[in-house]
């Protein structure tokens, strides 16, 4: 689960869309640049929440994972629902939708696992992260052939 964790968290998440871009950025430039967008946007909005609602994480037993932010919405959660949610839209294949699912589950039961997120924090992260994903979607240059 630290694994998954890790994967999923911030360090993670940028390696892996830092590879995605830079394969995208030959081909198929506009989606690059609309994942670069989806991802920063969805990260200022995952820190604007977290402010507002300033709720203390879990504290019934020992963190497995160290973390000093606040807990609601969990930032796993709503990251990984917008990266791999994103990278399904772009490639639009029913075996990308079941991994980028696969995926997103494991990273959020992790955090409730490892205690730093209680089970509500997590399904607001993918509420969080599904409802800016459809926003941008509206925006979404594969969709309208304009790679």
């Amino acid at each position: 689960m630290q694994g998954a964790s890790a994967v999923g968290g911030t360090a993670g998440r940028l390696v892996l869309l830092t590879a995605c871009c830079a394969m995208l950025w030959g081909r198929r430039r506009r989606c690059a640049l609309w994942l670069l967008s989806v991802m920063a946007g969805g990260t200022l909005l995952n820190l604007a929440l977290k402010q507002i609602f300033a709720a203390p994480r879990p504290d019934l037993l020992p963190h497995l994972d160290i973390v000093n932010s606040y807990s609601f919405p969990s930032g796993h959660a709503a990251g990984n629902m917008i990266f791999f949610g994103a990278l399904a839209l772009l490639f639009g294949r029913r075996a990308g939708y079941a991994g980028a699912g696969l995926a997103i589950a494991l990273i959020g039961v992790s955090r409730v696992w490892l205690g730093v997120h209680w089970p509500s924090d997590v399904l607001a992260g993918w509420i969080e992260g599904l409802g800016w994903l459809a926003l941008c979607a509206v925006w979404l240059p594969a969709r309208r052939g304009q790679d």
